[in-house]
């Protein structure tokens, strides 16, 4: 269930298109300016998806260890500091290692209770909708998929030809063309065919896979390479900037990662190694509800901010390693989130 965000200020749209700007480095953090992941690599902001449809069948990668980028892919540059520039840090009790590699038992959750949050966050539902697309008329074209990929900013397409050089003659290939050529427009004139395809699609493990594939090249590595950069460690910290960057996006507008991590740093006075990791991330979601709270559209206003408060109980609680039994109600169906895994799970950065 993706929210609209539209603000009431003029909304810079990060897109693959014109991102350009970098998510800032913690004010006084020694990190300075680390080259973002390239236009490809960035994430864009999301309008919501509220479709109830779901796919049969397990996810077929989310479960795994995220795939990493190609060797020479930008988002590898954006490497964290070297351990000789890094200003010391406490880590909280049963913090995992500086890498950001979470235990799977009786600690931190692996990464597929983690894509459990998100999905709940995003279907209301602990399973991912790779099948979902609707033209939600918020100018981004159709929305689709697990991520909501969106045709004007040229996710869905990535998410097409990837499955087209492993799948060739597949039933959206013949799309192609037509979505390169509406690729940062909002029109959906010639697609008609999209949806039926995308669902036909979905039905495949190999489809399913590619989007999970494109997810974590867009979403989530870019977004464990920004916690490394803000010396974030706890599990917590690394959803919120997760479910972030997917919402909003990777641009430094006000209404995006860099410009919410540029409002917490400055409520916080300070970067979460100096001033705390708990105090920081406060002023973090704070900041992002804030952004939820003051959208123009009055449906995105009550609906989107309820996976926020979600997080923030959880710090209020005192639950940043996220900790079982962990239950979510963001638009009021409370979901368990089943976090048991295979001794050999882990949750990696990268």
């Amino acid at each position: 269930m993706r929210r609209t965000v539209q603000t009431d200020a003029p909304k810079i749209t990060p897109s693959k298109a014109n991102m350009s700007a970098t998510v800032p480095a913690a004010a006084n953090s020694p990190a300075e300016a680390v080259a973002p992941p390239a236009a490809s690599d960035r994430a864009p902001t999301r309008p919501g998806a509220n479709s109830s449809a779901e796919t049969g069948g397990p996810p077929a990668a989310s479960d795994q260890a995220p795939t990493r980028p190609e060797a020479n892919s930008p988002a590898e540059a954006v490497a964290p500091p070297a351990a000789s520039d890094r200003v010391p840090t406490r880590p909280e009790a049963n913090s995992s290692a500086d890498t950001g590699a979470l235990p799977a038992v009786n600690g931190p959750p692996p990464k597929s209770c983690i894509e459990q949050m998100i999905s709940v966050f995003e279907f209301d539902s602990t399973s991912p909708k790779y099948d979902n697309i609707e033209d939600l008329d918020d100018g981004r074209g159709f929305t689709a998929g697990r991520s909501g990929f969106a045709t004007k900013d040229g996710d869905l397409l990535e998410v097409v030809e990837v499955y087209d050089r492993m799948r060739p003659n597949n039933v959206l290939s013949g799309l192609v063309p037509i979505l390169k050529k509406l690729q940062g427009t909002a029109s959906t004139q010639g697609l008609e065919a999209l949806p039926a395809a995308w669902k036909v699609a979905a039905a495949d493990p190999l489809f399913r896979q590619v989007q999970d594939q494109v997810n974590d090249k867009l979403y989530y590595t870019p977004a464990m390479k920004v916690a490394d950069k803000l010396y974030l460690q706890s599990p917590l910290a690394k959803l919120a900037l997760y479910d972030a960057i997917i919402q909003h996006g990777v641009g430094d507008d006000s209404d995006s990662l860099g410009g919410i991590i540029r409002a917490a740093t400055q409520t916080a006075e300070g970067p979460p190694n100096q001033v705390g990791e708990g105090k920081w991330l406060m002023a973090f979601l704070t900041a992002r509800r804030e952004v939820l709270l003051n959208a123009r559209n009055r449906e995105s206003r009550l609906e989107s901010v309820g996976r926020v408060n979600e997080q923030l109980r959880l710090l209020k609680e005192g639950n940043l390693q996220l900790s079982a039994p962990l239950t979510f109600n963001p638009y009021g169906t409370e979901l368990t989130v089943n976090c048991r895994a295979p001794s050999s799970a882990v949750m990696h950065n990268r």
